[in-house]
């Protein structure tokens, strides 16, 4: 994740069975996860707002590398969204920001989103959903 605004050290890539960094600059996830990292903490001098400049970013895309292209929607299973949370947590993440919406909601993969869930529950983390 590159852009003049953003300060490269306070970005963290975790790495998954996707990769810790996008591969494709202009897809949608990628440009999805710059807009909303330049929200949480582009320097001060950026001409958009920003909550924190300090904090440190972990990103950790839970996207298959085959989706692609600005119109491709990215998807992921419940159970990649678990094993995304559960990294973070590992890495030692204190708020987890979840801006996705599952596009194939199955029971398949709930009880591990749930656990990952409840794990972040009982260590005091935050989870914040948008969809």
């Amino acid at each position: 994740m590159h852009h003049p605004d953003l300060t490269q050290d306070h970005i963290r890539e975790v790495s998954g069975p996707n990769g810790g960094a996008c591969t494709s600059a202009n897809s949608a996830a990628c440009l999805h996860d710059t807009f909303v990292a330049g929200i949480l903490s582009a320097t001060r001098s950026s001409s958009a707002p920003t909550i924190s400049p300090h904090c440190t970013l972990m990103v950790r895309p839970i996207f298959p590398k085959a989706t692609s292209g600005r119109d491709a929607i990215p998807s992921a299973t419940p159970q990649e969204l678990a094993t995304g949370i559960l990294d973070c947590l590992y890495v030692g993440a204190r708020v987890i920001n979840l801006n996705l919406a599952l596009a194939h909601p199955s029971t398949a993969g709930e009880r591990e989103l749930e656990e990952a869930l409840n794990q972040a529950a009982r260590r005091g983390e935050y989870v914040k959903t948008f969809n």
